[in-house]
């Protein structure tokens, strides 16, 4: 089912809940959230400043894999 429809910077985001039973139990429940690309009330404010990214070391070890073993 469909729920929390909401807008957002890009569009409108709403929340499709999965419920899967064997018998009456529960055995998975799932949010999924998909966004619809559109204009909306919040599309206009300012876009927040890019967050830099932390720099990697450089790599310390050598990873071999040997098929077979």
């Amino acid at each position: 089912r469909a729920d929390n429809m909401r807008e957002h910077r890009r569009g409108l985001l709403v929340d499709i809940l999965t419920d899967v039973k064997v018998g009456n139990e529960l055995a998975w429940q799932q949010v999924t959230t998909f966004l619809h690309q559109q204009r909306t009330s919040l599309s206009d404010e300012p876009k927040a400043a890019p967050q830099k990214q932390p720099k990697l070391p450089p790599p310390n070890a050598i990873l071999r894999i040997t098929p077979g073993q």
